[in-house]
């Protein structure tokens, strides 16, 4: 490609600045797909050249390409002009979806706006639902759900492991085509994953699918999707060659038309990408930020591309420790190689997905506690150190401070088509620590604690409890994280993780409060035997911060929808225990208006439940509403330009400001200066309003020096816009050249000047003779 000279380069420097600080908000590039083709549309006012880059494909002009060696197999789909333009490409070609590239303007070598990506589909299926609350389940590779049908769980986490996926031989495998290619995927592991998602989907339980590969002996994984043929626990998926970009490809394609499409395969619909990416071994081991999220939120965007074209209400998640945004030199022990900021990671991917074209991508935090394998996590939260109330400076996230993303994913930069990003908690727990009776308690009070905070807030979407049984090589490290022990016996916590998103939920959770106990911001005890805490909204801040929990404290969030109805008729029956005095009531639920509210009594003495009284849905008071200002449309005119107006009879003209329009008595209108102005003729019968918007007039010469010889001619070129005017030229020097309606006679050697004026104003031209 050709390279602009040194002027060409400072030219092109402060062009890509400009671009670079607009292109968050307003991408000069958008591109959308249909079926048969893709429409590329254009909004920059600079010329240049539409190229069509594979994903993996990075001309020269870009610095951020991962570890992509790759600068060919550009396609040039047009030359743009300027203006607001659309680009049409055929979508497939010899097999090959080209759904998956990007889209570059470039002049010369020089990057005018892009990469931009594919960031609209024509709808296909929808398949997403509601779930009936947030409760779920990690589902631990087990291939029914009794479990999770006795515990009522709306939600199941399930792994799909890409290293099983790919047959060893051709024979009895599934054949599926992707990109022009026959891929051969393992029969038996296929029909194994059908087991473990059919059930939950017929039981309505949304799945929620780990898309990673995990290095076991054995494995089928190509080596073309191994970064550096390393194997850590969990193998990245290395798009940088095009072997892995076609593999990847062919694999989600394949996992989406199966299990996102209808209920035969059973339905998934949040594809989780990878596992924990922020220790960057479980991918790709790399500490540069730019690098390895180039590579990751490569292989994020094809997934979220691929799953698309089967539904188009799925999702792709991220997953992350709750290493938030400590010292990364520093995080995680369990970790062998380079770690990443999650807080760095999420912030990159929010600005660069804006400026290549938005996706629908969401979250999944690891949260647990600072020290995971304790039971009491608010205690050991503060104790550690290591939280606290601002999202920008915490060092971990946990449950006692992930309220904080609130805030943190309303700013516009986070949100996507205007609404906030969803968390998924596909693997969050609490431990029993060594299951003594008093840590088997605490457990069950952290829980409750961390599911009624979660249940009150609207972007977690699902709370998928980590794990079902305790695991032998965890329990090692007193990370004891089961609702059932490891010799099968249901810990307390068992009971309350059944009843938590019921109605009966406080009946149940209320005689673990007095576990909970706990220093608010390091300083204040927070327990029942201090009076400082009276019910369960009273435990929800650990450390101060922005929430209001008065105001966002609504027990409906808690109890299934299916099953809110029950709540308005249920009794906390104890009135009938003479025993119990009942106290003034405490409202719990505010009534809005359009739900009813709860008020709450207890007994004065042991806090006891009485009765719960529902209070009526509020009254809408009529809001008086404002009249719109009506648009008008104003007629464009330019300084200096005069306009007689022509009304029979005898009228009386008046200016809205003098200072921008005057009119005369006679209606002559001159316009002196730039703004909206308003013009009202009135006579006895009749009244005329003319609304006007006054602009600079422009008026340039095309050249600066013209040279020609003796007795040849030449033509000055003007460029000037409306209203038209006639031109007057006049020459310094009349024995040099001579000028008539702009065309010159050279008449004798000599430099001189001629001035041409319009609109008042003069530009001037050199005028050399030889």
């Amino acid at each position: 490609m050709k390279r602009f000279g040194v002027m060409g380069v400072l030219i092109c420097l402060l062009l890509t600045l400009f671009t670079n600080k607009a292109s968050a908000l307003a991408p000069a590039m958008s591109a959308y797909a249909n079926v048969s083709q893709i429409d590329i549309h254009i909004t920059n006012e600079l010329p240049g050249t539409l190229y069509a880059y594979p994903a993996n494909s990075y001309p020269s002009g870009d610095a951020m390409k991962g570890i992509s060696k790759k600068d060919d197999g550009c396609a040039k789909v047009g030359d743009y002009t300027g203006g607001d333009a659309h680009f049409y490409r055929e979508r497939t070609q010899a097999g090959k979806d080209h759904l998956y590239d990007k889209y570059y303007l470039m002049n010369n070598g020089t990057i005018l706006a892009g990469p931009i990506y594919v960031n609209g589909q024509d709808p296909s299926h929808n398949i997403a639902f509601a779930q009936d609350s947030i409760k779920g389940l990690f589902n631990e590779d087990l291939e029914n759900v009794d479990a999770a049908k006795d515990l009522g769980v709306s939600s199941i986490t399930v792994n799909i492991d890409l290293a099983e996926l790919f047959a060893a031989s051709h024979e009895g495998a599934i054949s599926f085509q992707s990109q022009g290619k026959t891929y051969y995927f393992d029969t038996t592991y296929v029909n194994k994953l059908d087991r473990r998602i059919v059930p939950a989907s017929t039981n309505h339980m949304n799945v929620m699918a780990v898309i990673a590969a995990w290095n076991q002996n054995g494995t089928r994984y190509p080596d073309e999707l191994i970064y550096n043929g390393h194997k850590a626990a969990v193998i990245g998926t290395n798009t940088s060659n095009t072997e892995g970009l076609d593999d990847y490809l062919a694999m989600m394609e394949f996992l989406a038309q199966r299990y996102s499409q209808d209920e035969s395969h059973g339905l998934i619909q949040s594809y989780i990408i990878g596992n924990e990416i922020d220790f960057t071994p479980y991918f790709y081991n790399c500490d540069n930020l730019n690098t390895f999220m180039e590579e990751y939120s490569r292989a994020l965007r094809l997934a979220s591309l691929a799953i698309g074209k089967y539904a188009s209400d799925t999702d792709v998640v991220v997953p992350f420790t709750h290493y938030w945004c400590g010292d990364e030199k520093k995080l995680g022990k369990e970790n062998s190689g380079a770690s990443l900021k999650p807080y760095d990671m999420i912030n990159w991917l929010a600005k660069v997905s804006k400026e290549q074209g938005d996706f629908n991508w969401n979250l999944a935090p690891h949260v647990y506690g600072s020290m995971n394998a304790k039971s009491n996590i608010a205690y050991t939260d503060v104790r550690y150190g290591a939280i606290n109330g601002d999202i920008h400076s915490t060092e971990h996230l946990t449950y006692s401070n992930m309220e904080l993303l609130q805030d943190y994913l309303s700013q516009d930069l986070l949100k996507y088509q205007g609404h906030m990003r969803s968390i998924y908690l596909t693997e969050s727990g609490v431990s029993s620590d060594d299951n003594s009776t008093e840590n088997l308690n605490k457990q069950a009070a952290s829980f409750i604690q961390t599911y009624y905070k979660c249940a009150m807030l609207p972007f977690v979407k699902s709370y998928n409890y980590y794990r079902l049984y305790d695991h032998a090589d965890e329990t090692k490290k007193h990370l004891c994280v089961g609702l059932i022990n490891d010799q099968g016996v249901k810990k307390p916590i068992y009971d309350v993780f059944k009843a938590i998103d019921t109605p009966s939920t406080l009946e149940v959770a209320d005689p673990y409060l007095k576990e909970i106990n706990y220093y608010k911001n390091g300083t204040k005890q927070m327990n029942t035997e201090k009076f400082s805490v009276e019910g369960w909204k009273d435990v929800m801040t650990v450390y101060d911060n922005a929430m209001d929990w008065s105001k966002q404290w609504n027990f409906f969030n808690i109890v299934k929808k299916s099953q809110q109805s029950a709540i308005n008729t249920t009794l906390y029956n104890a009135a009938s225990d003479a025993a119990h005095d009942s106290d003034a009531g405490e409202v719990v639920v505010a009534p809005t208006t359009t739900m009813i509210g709860i008020k709450r009594y207890r007994c004065i003495h042991c806090r006891a439940w009485i009765k719960d009284e529902t209070l009526p849905v509020l009254k809408v008071a009529k809001k008086k509403t404002k009249k719109k200002k009506k648009k008008v449309k104003r007629k464009t005119v330019y300084i200096g330009q005069k306009v007689k107006l022509r009304y029979k009879g005898k009228y009386k003209y008046k200016t809205s400001n003098k200072k921008i329009a005057k009119v005369s008595k006679k209606g002559i209108i001159t316009f002196k200066k730039t703004g909206k102005v308003t013009i009202k003729a009135v006579s006895k019968k009749k009244k005329y309003t003319l609304y006007y918007l006054v602009k600079k007039p422009r008026f340039k010469l095309t050249k600066k020096k013209i040279v020609l010889r003796k007795h040849k001619t030449a033509k000055i070129k003007v460029k000037v816009n409306k209203p038209k005017t006639k031109i007057k030229w006049k020459v310094k020097n009349k024995k040099i050249v001579r000028i008539k309606k702009g065309k010159i006679h050279a008449l004798k050697k000599g430099r001189t000047t001629v001035y041409a004026t319009a609109h008042h104003i003069t530009r001037k031209v050199t005028i050399i003779v030889k």
